[in-house]
């Protein structure tokens, strides 16, 4: 049993042990509790040969999110740009 993935995210967890068993790879989760009550979950495969394979498995899993990092990095930009705009409409444009 080797782990492959450690998180306090469960939802990455269990869609990582999805993937992973998607693609059947056997899979258990642990929450390690021995540093605090809230440990991270342990997402870890049952057979150490299968290693390679989950790994590469949850590194596409990993690429296929790059579109939701890139929105993440524009929110506060576009925020900041709408946010300019609409106190300049109301400003300028509401004062006439």
């Amino acid at each position: 049993m080797k782990p492959v993935l450690s998180t306090q995210d469960l939802s990455l967890v269990e869609s990582a042990r999805l993937t992973l068993e998607g693609e059947g790879i056997a899979t258990i989760t642990t929450t390690d509790t021995s540093a605090s009550a809230h440990g991270p979950t342990i997402l870890s495969i049952l057979n150490d040969e299968e290693f390679e394979h989950a790994r590469s498995v949850l590194r596409a899993l990993s690429l296929s999110g790059g579109d939701y990092q890139v929105l993440a990095r524009l929110r506060w930009p576009l925020r900041f740009a709408i946010l300019v705009l609409l106190t300049w409409f109301l400003f300028y444009e509401l004062g006439r």
